[in-house]
C-alpha cells in the first residue's frame, strides 16, 4: 500500500465533520483504529456524525479503537508516539488532524508546512497509517500557499461543492 496523506479544504464545519466521520468510518467498519486530532468543536461534531452512523462512541473509546483529541492541547507534543500506540491495534490507523490549520490561523504557515513535512517523514515508516488533514477555506491563502499545502499531500479531496478551493 502507498502513502495516503490527504488534504481537505473546508468552508463549512458541519460538512467537514461529516467528511471526517465518513473517512474514519471506513476504517472502523473494518475493525481498524481511528484517531482525530481536531478542535473541541470539530471533535464533538465528528463524534455526533459517527453516532448518527450507528457507532457506539463510548464502547469505541473504551476499547481504544477511537481517540478524539483536542488539537490545541496536543499542539506542542510529538505526534509519532500517539501513532505508535494507536498502531498497536490491528489493521490500518485512519487519522484526521487539523493542528496544521490551527498553525495557519495563528499566522504560522511555515510551521504548518514544517509539521506537514514531519508527518511525511513519520508516514514513510508507518505505511499502515492513513492521514487526512483539514484546512479551512476561510483562511487567507495565495496560490503558492495552496500549491505548497497540496505538495505535501498525496491526495487532495474535493469539498462538498466538488471544488478544491475557490481563490
Amino acid at each position: 500500500m502507498g502513502v495516503f496523506h490527504g488534504v481537505r479544504f473546508y468552508g463549512d464545519d458541519d460538512d467537514l465533520c461529516r467528511s471526517v466521520a465518513a473517512f474514519l468510518s471506513e476504517g472502523l467498519l473494518l475493525g481498524h483504529p481511528a484517531l482525530a486530532v481536531a478542535s473541541t468543536v470539530h471533535c464533538a461534531g465528528i463524534e455526533a456524525c459517527l453516532s448518527a452512523r450507528g457507532f457506539q462512541i463510548a464502547t469505541l473509546v473504551r476499547s481504544g479503537q477511537l481517540r478524539l483529541l483536542d488539537a490545541e492541547a496536543r499542539l506542542r507534543r510529538m505526534l509519532a508516539p500517539m501513532i505508535d500506540r494507536a498502531g498497536e491495534a490491528s489493521g490500518q490507523l485512519r487519522a484526521y488532524g487539523e493542528v496544521v490549520d490551527i498553525l495557519w490561523k495563528r499566522a504560522q504557515p511555515d510551521l504548518a508546512l514544517q509539521l506537514e513535512a514531519l508527518w511525511n517523514s513519520v508516514l514513510r515508516s508507518h505505511d499502515d497509517v492513513l492521514l487526512l488533514c483539514g484546512y479551512d477555506r476561510r483562511n487567507s491563502y495565495v496560490n503558492s500557499d495552496v500549491e505548497d499545502i497540496c505538495g505535501h499531500h498525496s491526495h487532495v479531496l474535493p469539498t462538498a461543492d466538488d471544488s478544491v478551493l475557490a481563490l
